[in-house]
């Protein structure tokens, strides 16, 4: 297992297939009632799957985001820091890598879910590119 520290605010762990961290947002994550915006929790999400994704890949693995669903179901306000979140690899098909995370407050209280599709473009070096129907694609 490594580990290593991102920030102050932020220590990281993982092991294959797995990620894990715990995090103290800071001023700028709370909207004015208190609360961590939902977007610092995506964040959180997005990078502990994507850390769980990457230490189970090939060295030149390159992977990205293709979906991220969050599932909100408790407030955090400030009581609830320490957040602990714990993302683990699913499965994997082709080039799609599934993977699914929870985030705890620090009684141990589930606050939300998170599932994840991460895929391998077929050019490393392409950008998205858009469809007729809004989605977006890596080819």
């Amino acid at each position: 297992m490594s580990t290593w520290q991102a920030r102050p605010a932020c220590s990281t762990s993982c092991s294959t297939g797995s990620a894990a961290a715990s995090v103290r947002p800071t001023a700028e994550h709370f909207n004015p009632l208190g609360g961590v915006h939902g977007g610092y929790t995506a964040t959180l999400f997005d990078a502990a799957l994507g850390l769980a994704v990457y230490s189970a890949a090939e060295p030149d693995a390159v992977y990205v985001t293709a979906s991220l669903e969050v599932t909100y179901l408790r407030p955090l306000d400030a009581q609830a820091v320490p957040l602990s979140v714990e993302a683990q690899l699913l499965h994997r098909d082709g080039r799609q890598v599934m993977a699914e995370a929870s985030l705890q407050d620090c009684q141990g209280r589930l606050c939300a879910r998170a599932s994840a599709r991460f895929t391998q473009p077929l050019d490393p070096g392409a950008a998205p590119r858009s469809q007729t129907d809004g989605e977006s694609t890596v080819e």
